[in-house]
């Protein structure tokens, strides 16, 4: 996925003055306890994991949707000790809203952590999180980058990846992109739809058993019973429906079998489609 390709690894790469200047503060000050606060797509994993890297170490990275709070106090609990393999340690809580104000409390006492233990904390729903909570953290509040810097990085994806736009096409592109609450995961996304040959904008709603026919169309009439088939599964269907037949016309297995890595936690039934299209480009080769 492009957006994977193109995330910044260094400060001088990401977007907007405010996210350079809270990685830049955060490297230099070195806080233990960190909570990165905005909208979806403006940076915050992206400086946490920077953030991480300063430290010479990856993240331990947990989405709270789907530990609790005991999971995070027993995570915390095994890596008082300081490892032989790093100097530090740094987890990080992705979507911390997801737990509870009564859960939230079971932060106290998170401050008296190790001083090689770090914690970095997202979240996109800040008004959900007690003020004893964020109180505990170094809080930065991100803001939306600026439109023009979002212009800037498309225009040199179009450029790195050899994509070919027409101007209406890259009007389209632009007037799309909103001047304030920009997810660039998602103008970036909007890029990859244009290019693959969809039209931004007018991409139909997704129809039932839309990946069982077209999986028939391109699996000479296989019946492939076990795939699982969700009605509606709205724009990204038919995002990837164009994405997976512009591969196939290419004959592009590669590209069909890198999708088939990177969906599964959003849309299985996608996975399992690109996998079973590689499945069978590989059994013809």
């Amino acid at each position: 996925m492009l957006y994977v390709k193109y995330r910044p690894t260094e400060v001088e790469e990401l977007l907007g003055k405010q996210q350079r200047k809270a990685a830049e503060m955060l490297i230099g000050q070195r806080p233990k306890l960190v909570l990165l606060t905005g909208p979806t797509g403006v940076g915050k994993t992206t400086i946490g994991k920077i953030y991480a890297a300063s430290l010479g170490v990856g993240p331990i990275i947990c989405n709270c949707r789907k530990i609790g709070v005991a999971d995070v106090r027993e995570l915390l609990e095994k890596h008082r000790a300081r490892s032989i393999k790093s100097e530090y340690t740094v987890i990080f809580l992705d979507e911390v809203d997801a737990f509870s104000n009564q859960a939230q409390q079971g932060f106290l006492g998170i401050e008296d952590s190790p001083s090689h233990l770090f914690v970095i904390a997202t979240t996109k729903n800040k008004e959900t999180l007690r003020p004893d909570f964020v109180g505990r953290f170094m809080h930065i509040d991100l803001p939306s980058p600026p439109k023009k810097e979002v212009g800037e990085l498309i225009a040199r994806i179009i450029d790195e990846e050899g994509f070919v736009l027409t101007p209406e096409q890259r009007k389209a592109l632009w007037d799309k992109i909103p001047v304030h609450n920009i997810n660039v995961r998602e103008a970036i996304t909007w890029l990859e739809e244009i290019s693959s040959g969809l039209s931004i904008g007018t991409e139909d709603a997704g129809e039932e058993n839309t990946f069982y026919t077209l999986i028939n169309d391109i699996l000479a009439k296989r019946v492939i019973s076990s795939l699982p088939v969700a009605p509606n599964n709205g724009q990204l269907t038919a995002v990837c429906i164009k994405l997976v037949e512009a591969a196939v016309k290419r004959g592009d297995l590669a590209a069909i079998s890198v999708f088939g890595g990177g969906l599964s936690p959003t849309m299985p039934e996608v996975t399992s489609f690109y996998r079973l299209v590689a499945d069978y480009y590989r059994s013809v080769q």
